[in-house]
């Protein structure tokens, strides 16, 4: 589902007052980190979530559930098997897949942070959500146990960037690029596309946005637990 890119853009971020929701739980599988034998660092990304991927018939299975470490040369060939059943989507060492599985206390309401770049949605919200005139992502139910009610994960694509600064040069090898955030997160006109009502930064992946559709829709709708940033775009 896309939307045009036309409005204001605000940062997501947790909003704790009132939650009274405790989650502990990961992704089914995730990607491992690199150790680079050319750069030397040992790196994995944060943030690139896809809980929608179905991995449970793919051969190189076993990798992915171990995480850990892994060689260029190791990751590539996974990075490379992994290519058609992620479709498009920007992958990196420590991508997360699958659904959220683990344990909840407590009954949620409105929007639930497993931690600041994870946003979890109750589901009599979500379906609220879905009956406004919102572009949202596709999400997938949460393996929650214990939980009183129960919970989705939007799966929120990158889409767009914002300023950074290089802090040093990129590896050939491993492809790792050490930057830094400029000032408050400024998203590049240019390279926004089409896009859902909520998506994450390509750049800095842990940067959740909200459309202005999306943002006057939750305050309309007084759903708690989001707070809103305005972020500029130049």
């Amino acid at each position: 589902m896309t939307t045009a890119k036309v409005g204001r853009y605000y940062r997501l971020t947790p909003e704790r007052r009132g939650v009274g929701v405790e989650l502990d739980a990961r992704h089914n599988w995730s990607l491992p980190g690199v150790s680079c034998e050319v750069c030397g660092e040992t790196w994995a990304a944060t943030g690139l979530d896809y809980p929608t991927v179905d991995l449970s018939t793919f051969p190189g299975l076993r990798a992915l559930s171990a995480g850990g470490v892994v060689s260029t040369k190791e990751y590539a060939h996974l990075s490379e098997q992994l290519a058609k059943v992620l479709r498009g989507r920007p992958h990196l060492p420590g991508t997360e897949l699958g659904p959220l599985i683990g344990v909840g206390g407590g009954t949620p309401a409105g929007f639930v942070w497993m931690n600041p770049w994870t946003l979890l949605i109750e589901e009599r919200t979500m379906a609220v959500l879905r009956n406004q005139r919102l572009k949202l992502p596709d999400a997938v139910p949460a393996v929650l146990r214990e939980l009183n009610g129960r919970l989705f994960e939007f799966e929120v694509l990158p889409q767009g960037e914002v300023q950074m600064a290089p802090r040093g040069k990129r590896c050939s090898e491993c492809g790792r690029t050490p930057l830094r955030l400029i000032g408050r997160p400024a998203i590049r006109r240019q390279s926004l596309g089409e896009h859902a009502d909520i998506f994450r930064i390509r750049n800095f992946s842990t940067l959740l946005i909200g459309t202005e559709c999306f943002v006057s829709c939750i305050m309309a709708l007084s759903i708690r637990c989001c707070g809103v940033t305005p972020v500029d775009v130049c």
